[in-house]
């Protein structure tokens, strides 16, 4: 099995037990990163924009939320709204913003709960998809020529690694 830690990118294909193994991995490193920070290190501003590291776990289980929606959508043979219902892609600055608002006064175990059930339900999501639902291009003409595992894992592994890389770095300076 190939090392994920230096891919950056997502492949157009991808096995469902690959992909599975990529999220697990990724997930892995990123609750090691947090594992032995404090609910005052976890909640204290030390990631850009002013944001903690317990926003940017609720900044990755709103996105992996979304995810799940749009695959939930696609095999009931509708077409997703993404990012979701009433914001365009040019509005993603304010969606995350926004995320971080409503979540900033909750404490670190809140978020680490509905994190881990949002991260239950995603796998769950993926788990009933078929080789031809992640790989086939065409599956879903929402997706515009590119595979569903390519939005799967870059809502999920890439994103996660994206973040524990940042996550990481802050809590060096600590």
């Amino acid at each position: 099995m190939s090392d994920t830690t230096n891919e950056p990118f997502v492949p157009m294909q991808l096995s469902k037990a690959e992909l599975l193994e990529r999220i697990q991995r990724s997930w892995a490193d990123l609750e090691q990163a947090i594992a032995q920070l404090s609910e005052a290190q976890l909640s204290s501003p030390v990631l850009s924009e002013g944001w903690a590291i317990k926003d940017m776990l609720a900044h990755l289980a709103s996105w992996e939320w979304r995810c799940t929606d749009w695959i939930t959508t696609s095999m009931r043979g509708e077409t997703p709204q993404r990012p979701e219902p009433g914001v365009t892609w040019d509005d993603i600055d304010q969606l995350n913003e926004r995320t971080f608002i409503e979540n900033r006064q909750r404490s670190p175990q809140e978020i680490s709960t509905a994190s881990n059930a949002t991260h239950k339900r995603f796998l769950e999501q993926v788990q009933l998809l078929s080789e031809e639902d992640l790989n086939n291009p065409h599956r879903f003409p929402w997706t515009e020529g590119e595979a569903l595992v390519w939005f799967i894992g870059s809502n999920s592994y890439e994103h996660y690694r994206e973040h524990v890389e940042q996550i990481r770095a802050a809590v060096s300076h600590m």
